[in-house]
């Protein structure tokens, strides 16, 4: 699961340096939200067709006193506050202000005026610096020899210009504020707690757009984005008009019914089960009948990662008589899958194989229609008739994980953990690995999480043999592996946790576990799924287990084209049967058999 990052507590408290906060200045009432929207911070005085003056007020100063060595030094802070973190030089805090400005104009800044107060016998702390300790960055300051030696304030301009560009179809340029200013030689610190400021702008375009503008609506991207809206929209460059148009209409006719999927599987409409849910099945024209799905995964966060427009069709396998109508016998079999499973990524050689699972649902909708006049997508059919002399697999690679969402200790909606420890503590599950290898070993990889960086300490077992333990820093996220393990039995393993924290409220979680081991190939409780191997070969399988004639073999590598595989050999409960292997993904197979 994808986990947020958070604050480190330990960088609060830094071996020798000392921090206590106070309020220096305090302006106005402390309220919440953006300079640009604040009248108290911005005010507008002036706007021309080439020039702006405005008012720059500095809200809720604070400064932190932080000792170095046994000095006191003074951090300042104000709302919506940047900083340059330059090494060995005086973190001096500023501000960025956005100004709208005629496309193509150069801008000029001068300081009209000042309100300023002084402090004395007072310096302000060097930037931070970062240091690895046990594989970790923390933070720590250190003086320069000549720290104190410039006998001048800096930064020597409280007002410029820093670049200008488009932000969409707005020309800006950005304003720098800096309102504390630090003579180091003369340990003084000078603080603007006013500034009035004026900007001329020269050449650009300065066509008025306003009518267009308002007409059409298009300033609210620029609400709040800049300082002076009202004059800057009239430069606002109206974009080519474009009209957006999805390649397929979904819901414009028919009927369409959703019904949900928990796990993973072949699953059977059939005629009657239509009919029983109040559906007329003699209007049905079956070469209509359709699937649609997204696979069940979470949609990626990233608003740049490819995602569906819309729902995707997936092949079914329609039984019908090939005579025109869906009567109560007829059926159709569709690939469903739930919103848990595996993604391989070869890029990652630690863990190619990584589970997921949907934090936003535990079941996956599927949506049923027909009638619309076009021919529904279909399974295609693929031998696979079994082939001497090739390579014969008898077991596959099997995943398995453990996950579960019970602990939210920071109280967001993406962080959770399944079993959290504290101080000395033991807990256990129980982990099933059907069709082990006999005497086999296994792979595991545990996910940690710990809000400090202290050392951490872990012992697990399986089935009451000792397994491996574990000394490291947790930090955020960590992952433990464990390699070639023995001890593990098919079926029912009980595995036992026991952490070793340094003191009573040492604490720790555990995110997930995943399993690799070896699995017989053996069709138990009706349904088989494994993964072929990832090398371009061909080899003949060997699925024991299978008592039934009528056994269905799928490749369902692709949820939205399904294969079935035919032309296979049951012979003394072994189902065989022959396929070219791919290079760069696992084929991902199912022998099912049917049920009534």
């Amino acid at each position: 699961m994808h986990k947020n990052h958070y604050f480190n507590p330990k960088t609060a408290s830094l071996l020798w340096v000392l921090l206590v906060s106070f309020a220096l200045f305090l302006n106005r009432a402390s309220g919440a939200g953006n300079a640009l929207n604040k009248e108290n911070e911005i005010k507008i005085i002036e706007t021309t067709s080439h020039s702006l003056t405005f008012d720059f007020h500095l809200i809720n100063l604070r400064a932190d006193s932080v000792k170095i060595d046994g000095r006191l030094f003074y951090r300042f802070s104000f709302l919506d506050k940047s900083s340059d973190f330059s090494p060995n030089r005086p973190e001096l805090p500023f501000a960025v202000l956005p100004v709208g400005i005629p496309p193509g104009a150069h801008a000029e800044i001068s300081v009209l005026g000042t309100e300023t107060k002084q402090l004395f016998n007072s310096d302000v702390v060097p930037t931070p610096q970062w240091k690895k300790v046990n594989g970790l960055h923390e933070t720590f300051y250190k003086i320069p020899g000549d720290y104190f030696n410039k006998d001048q304030f800096t930064p020597s301009q409280i007002a410029k210009v820093v670049d200008t560009g488009f932000m969409e179809d707005l020309f800006l340029a950005r304003i720098k504020i800096s309102p504390i200013q630090y003579n180091p030689a003369r340990h003084s610190v000078k603080i603007y707690t006013k500034m009035r400021i004026r900007i001329l702008f020269t050449g650009g375009k300065k066509a008025d757009r306003t009518e267009f503008l308002q007409s059409t609506g298009n300033l609210n991207p620029y609400d709040g984005a800049v300082i002076n809206l009202d004059q800057a929209k009239k430069w606002i460059i109206p974009p080519p008009r474009k009209t957006l148009r999805k390649p397929i209409r979904f819901w414009g006719s028919g009927v369409w019914y959703k019904f949900p999927v928990y796990k993973n599987g072949i699953y059977k409409i059939t005629g009657k089960f239509l009919k029983d849910n109040g559906i007329n099945i003699s209007t049905i024209d079956p070469k209509t009948l359709k699937i649609y799905n997204n696979g069940g995964k979470a949609l990626p966060r990233g608003l740049n990662a490819p995602r569906p427009d819309s729902l995707l069709e997936n092949a079914i396998y329609l039984v019908d008589g090939n005579d025109g109508h869906f009567d109560e016998n007829d059926y159709f079999l569709f690939y469903g899958r739930s919103v848990t499973g595996w993604n391989y990524k070869p890029e990652d050689t630690d863990r190619p194989w990584q589970h997921y699972l949907n934090p936003y649902t535990k079941k996956d909708i599927y949506w049923l229609t027909f009638n619309d006049g076009e021919t529904g997508k279909r399974m295609q059919t693929v031998s696979a008739a079994p082939e001497s002399g090739l390579p014969e697999l008898t077991q596959f690679k099997e995943h398995v994980f453990w996950e579960e969402e019970i602990y939210n200790p920071l109280h967001s909606g993406m962080i959770w953990f399944g079993m959290n420890f504290l101080g000395q503590d033991e807990k256990s599950l129980t982990v099933l690995l059907p069709d082990l290898v006999s005497g086999s070993e296994i792979n595991a990889i545990f996910q940690m999480y710990s809000f400090t960086s202290e050392k951490q300490h872990i012992n697990w077992s399986l089935n009451s043999n000792s397994a491996s333990s574990k000394a490291f820093y947790a930090y955020r996220l960590k992952d433990l592996y464990f390699k070639n393990i023995l001890g593990a039995k098919s079926g029912e393993n009980e595995l036992a946790i026991k952490y070793e924290g340094k003191n009573p409220t040492s604490q720790l979680y555990l995110d997930w576990i995943e399993f690799e081991y070896p699995r017989r190939l053996n069709l138990k409780n009706g349904a088989l799924f494994f993964n072929t191997p990832v090398d371009g070969r061909r080899y003949r399988w060997a699925v024991s287990g299978v008592t039934e004639s009528s056994t269905l073999l799928f490749d369902v590598t692709d949820f939205r084209s399904v294969r079935l595989l035919s032309d296979w050999t049951l012979s003394q409960k072994n189902l065989q049967f022959s396929l070219a292997t791919r290079y760069d993904k696992p084929l991902r197979l199912m022998a099912v058999e049917p049920k009534a």
